[in-house]
């Protein structure tokens, strides 16, 4: 046992070693960076732009490990070399944009002279060597861990309307004013954890056409922001760094871009493997729900620590939910348990769904969770979705969120012949049906995919 007095010796000290050590790394680094006249600290930030080409600096600093009193100064100084540039984002202005520049990309193929001129740098064999990153690696991550969980919305449509007979007449027809429309938008969702990319859904598959809705429209996804694969990266990640997506069921505007993630593992209800949308899919995560209860509701899968994949039939019969627990606060991502919030506050059911016995039971356990549990609901259909998430807005069931109704104008829509799904976004164009317009079909047509009439489809 180590003597009180022996605490301070600095022979004992872990820390004194790897201090002196990185310090010894970096002087040896300085011959091989003077040509391309970068500091060490300037090198690891080169190397992370040559890796991902622009980065915002706050996530630039993340991967670093660098705050932005340290990383600021040696940005500006790389800007003023010619290496960099730094601007702020339009939307944003807070955001700041950091870019390699062509003189910045050149310096690429000088500096990958260095790892072979560092070489034996570190007096050990190779066995040692691989030891070592290991465990320094192993620190890195449990250092990670602790940092916080971060939920993001992928929006990539705006603009958009539901009316109260599509957003409350699942049980009671005939009773709701089409006149009323509620705010429509179509958003995901993203949660990097800090040790993987996890998706919640993958939006519409690019090219689908925006819908061109007029006074009988039951619904109105909303216009282009753009792609969803746009709206995620300019989140700042790389297909390649999503490792799950959770799919809370079937309709192309929660699984367009399945395919575009080429390491994920994509989990889905079993009951739901069937699907059109599925097909050629091969990463495919069957879920069996074999993890028991979760609070109220019977079944569900734990993904991992504080994120929960569970059971919520009736919108599809695979439907599920997601829940992330964050800080003391429940995350309920719900996909289109309800299209706007205004639904769960009065106990109402959309129109779309494969078996409504078993909607009215999944919204039931959903309105007994939420009043013994502060949640934040995020759907994908309603602003209140994403305004709710960036405002941490636990619902309250008796206290409703004032109602924001949508602001519409028909008079310049103009079709082009097709039509689109409002509820899984199948396109209707008449050069595949022997050129039948959407108009001459029969009135009790119906959507090929869903299931849904007619009247559930918008000009495109």
């Amino acid at each position: 046992m180590m003597r009180q007095s022996d605490k301070l010796l600095i022979d004992n000290q872990l820390c004194f070693p790897l201090y002196a050590c990185a310090k010894e790394i970096v002087r040896q680094y300085r011959k091989p960076l003077e040509p391309l006249n970068l500091t060490y600290t300037q090198y690891i930030v080169m190397m992370v732009l040559w890796e991902y080409d622009r980065l915002e600096e706050w996530e630039l600093g993340q991967k670093v490990h660098l705050d932005s009193g340290t990383l600021a100064p040696l940005l500006k100084r790389l800007e003023k070399q010619g290496y960099i540039s730094r601007t702020r984002m339009k939307d944003d202005e807070r955001c700041l944009l950091i870019s390699l520049t062509q003189s910045g990309r050149d310096i690429k193929d000088k500096a990958l002279k260095v790892p072979d001129l560092m070489r034996g740098c570190i007096p050990l064999d190779q066995k040692e060597l691989m030891q070592l990153k290991t465990l320094l690696d192993k620190a890195l991550r449990n250092w990670k861990k602790e940092k916080k969980m971060i939920i993001k919305a992928v929006k990539f449509r705006k603009d958009g309307f539901y009316t109260q007979p599509f957003a409350f007449g699942g049980e009671e027809d005939g009773q709701y004013d089409p006149n009323i429309r509620y705010r429509g938008t179509l958003q995901n969702y993203l949660i990097d954890t800090g040790d993987e990319v996890i998706l919640v859904d993958t939006g519409l598959p690019a090219g689908t056409p925006e819908e061109v809705p007029d006074e009988k429209s039951l619904g109105f996804t909303g216009k282009d922001i753009c792609s969803y694969m746009d709206a995620f990266k300019a989140l700042r990640y790389k297909p390649e760094q999503v490792t799950k997506i959770l799919l809370t069921h079937r309709h192309s505007d929660h699984s367009g871009e399945l395919k575009s993630f080429p390491n994920a593992k994509i989990y889905v209800n079993e009951e739901e493997l069937d699907a059109a949308e599925l097909k050629g899919i091969s990463n495919i995560v069957p879920v069996k729900f074999t993890d028991g209860a979760y609070y109220n509701f019977p079944e569900c899968q734990k993904i991992q620590d504080g994120i929960y994949y569970i059971k919520a039939k009736g919108h599809t019969k695979g439907n599920s939910i997601i829940i992330v627990e964050l800080d003391g606060l429940f995350y309920m991502i719900h996909g289109d348990i309800t299209y706007v919030d205004e639904a769960l506050y009065q106990d109402k059911l959309s129109v779309v769904y494969d078996d409504r016995a078993a909607a009215r039971v999944t919204q039931n356990r959903i309105r007994e969770f939420i009043k013994n549990h502060p949640t934040v609901y995020c759907g994908t259909h309603t602003p209140q979705g994403y305004e709710n998430l960036e405002e941490k807005r636990v619902m309250d069931l008796d206290n409703p969120v004032p109602t924001v109704l949508a602001k519409v104008d028909f008079s310049a829509n103009k079709g082009t012949g097709k039509y689109v799904c409002s509820v899984c976004g199948y396109i209707y164009d008449p050069e595949q049906h022997d050129g039948v317009a959407f108009e001459d079909l029969p009135a009790d047509w119906r959507c090929p995919r869903c299931r849904q009439p007619k009247e559930k489809f918008n000009r495109a």
